[in-house]
């Protein structure tokens, strides 16, 4: 709480994180993304909700997709992880960034 939100912006940050990140992942299948997430904290809900209460916390999932040339992936969040993310009362967030072929190029 209270860092800059960019380097020399005068704008802080109203809010403390705790973040787990993933490496990227080349795929075209959400699968290959929200699986390892799920194997992790799946069994963890549990102590994710009784912190949630003792302190007060939000728990936000966020999945970035970026598509390259053109090509999108298939978007699919499947049962058990909808289950999961449902169980800790999570807010899921995605985010598309394009980057599109050029077709200025022939």
């Amino acid at each position: 709480m209270g860092d800059a939100i960019l380097p020399n912006h005068p704008h802080k940050r109203t809010y403390t994180c705790w973040k787990y990140e993933t490496e990227h992942i080349e795929t075209l299948d959400s699968e290959d993304v929200l699986r390892p997430l799920l194997n992790i904290f799946q069994a963890k809900a549990d102590i994710i909700n009784k912190l949630k209460t003792k302190l007060n916390l939000d728990v936000h999932l966020e999945l970035v997709i970026m598509m390259e040339e053109g090509f999108t992936p298939g978007l699919v969040i499947y049962p058990e992880f909808s289950a999961f993310a449902a169980s800790i009362h999570a807010f899921l967030d995605i985010d598309m960034y394009c980057s599109c072929p050029d077709d200025t190029e022939k």
